[in-house]
């Protein structure tokens, strides 16, 4: 899927106010406030194929659908376990949708299966303060990222395992 429909994927499965409940049940939104944490997400999801993938793109993306000055911090200080657990059950709800929509026939096959896991990665770039930390290789000194693996099951849509190792 190109980067740019993944946003556009997302608004067409879930409802903005279905995002807002996920968002207030997780934790990742306790009270109202003009940096929510849809459009952090839709930032990301917006800029992860770039080819930068930078944060800076996400906050242009923020800045320019919605109109909102944030900055970095204001970022980092929403990434919380509470924002991991609102982005695992956009993403178990939005892989439910997609295989009862997309694959319906799939559910009755994968029943023989005791389960059936699909696994991916992706590098995630990180601030360069925190090079000493994750370092990157020998490749760039100054640059921080992490690999973070993920394992999906296909019969229940839910995340089984989430790791994170040094970028390489």
């Amino acid at each position: 899927m190109k980067t740019e429909t993944m946003v556009e994927a997302l608004q067409g499965l879930l409802r903005y106010d279905e995002l807002d409940d996920l968002a207030r049940e997780t934790g990742a939104l306790k009270r109202n406030r003009k940096l929510h944490p849809i459009m952090i997400l839709e930032g990301l999801l917006a800029t992860s194929g770039d080819g930068n993938g930078r944060l800076a793109g996400a906050l242009d993306y923020v800045r320019w659908t919605y109109g909102i000055e944030a900055n970095r911090s204001a970022i980092y200080k929403r990434a919380t376990a509470e924002f991991s657990a609102f982005t695992q059950a956009v993403c178990q709800r939005v892989l439910e949708r997609r295989i009862a929509s997309e694959h319906p026939e799939m559910k009755g096959r994968l029943a023989a299966f005791r389960d059936l896991w699909a696994y991916d990665s992706m590098t995630v770039r990180l601030r360069s303060g925190l090079a000493e930390v994750f370092s990157s290789g020998a490749r760039v000194k100054d640059r921080a990222g992490v690999k973070l693996h993920g394992a999906v099951s296909l019969r229940s849509a839910a995340v089984m395992q989430m790791k994170l190792t040094e970028e390489k």
